[in-house]
């Protein structure tokens, strides 16, 4: 008897070093956004251990009017990385409101997620026209679970991110923080009727009469042509 227990003095220190070195956490990293425009949001995972996850979730809260975007059938919009196939990940996602989103991933056929560090899924913000630039704003992961392989729950610390607004010159319609010939091409484009999902609107209308044409077009030639 004595024995086990020694054996157990022995073990249960080494369990408890074995799961307390082996760290884990989930964070968000937003690129700058501007007023009426839209930027990426990555969801990230690291790894500190030898565990093997095949799913995960959380909540996300994102500030003062910023929205994720959907497609034409207004499904929300994301990109899983390469640690593992997009083919084999689907991720459910439900508005709470408030600026508050629920994301779950998971696989059908149980793929493992590679690596032990780097970006999960990215997705798309847009953000409301009406905003101040050099503002920084704050969002924020809550509710975060890990499935590990055997069946296990693993819960992550919240962790906040921020969001920072930044400002570009009129003409620049994608965003690229130059003006050039590409933004003149975008805008050619939307007056015959192909819409580009760089094309921002607001950065077009170079008169500011809610309406983009071939003149704003010509607005922005003028910008090129004369800039230093």
């Amino acid at each position: 008897m004595r024995k086990y227990i020694l054996l157990l003095a022995v073990i249960l220190p080494v369990m408890a070093w074995s799961q307390t070195t082996n760290k884990i956490s989930v964070s968000a990293q937003a690129e700058d956004i501007f007023a009426g425009g839209s930027s990426s949001l990555v969801i990230s995972m690291t790894n500190e251990g030898d565990d093997k996850y095949n799913g995960f979730q959380f909540d996300l809260f994102l500030p003062d009017g910023i929205t994720l975007t959907t497609d034409e059938n207004d499904r929300f919009t994301y990109t899983f990385s390469d640690r593992y196939s997009n083919s084999d990940m689907t991720a459910s996602i439900r508005d709470l409101g408030e600026g508050w989103y629920r994301v779950m991933a998971y696989s059908m056929i149980n793929v493992l997620i590679n690596g032990n560090e780097g970006p999960l899924m990215t997705f798309t913000m847009k953000a409301p026209e009406e905003w101040t630039a050099e503002d920084v704003l704050t969002g924020k992961l809550s509710e975060v679970v890990l499935s590990r392989v055997d069946g296990a729950a693993i819960d992550c610390e919240p962790s906040e991110f921020d969001i920072n607004i930044t400002q570009t010159m009129m003409g620049d319609v994608n965003f690229s923080k130059n003006v050039d010939v590409t933004d003149v091409m975008l805008v050619v484009s939307y007056v015959l009727g192909e819409i580009y999902p760089e094309f921002i609107f607001k950065y077009a209308d170079m008169d500011n009469n809610g309406i983009v044409n071939i003149t704003d077009g010509m607005r922005i030639v003028d910008i090129i042509l004369h800039k230093e």
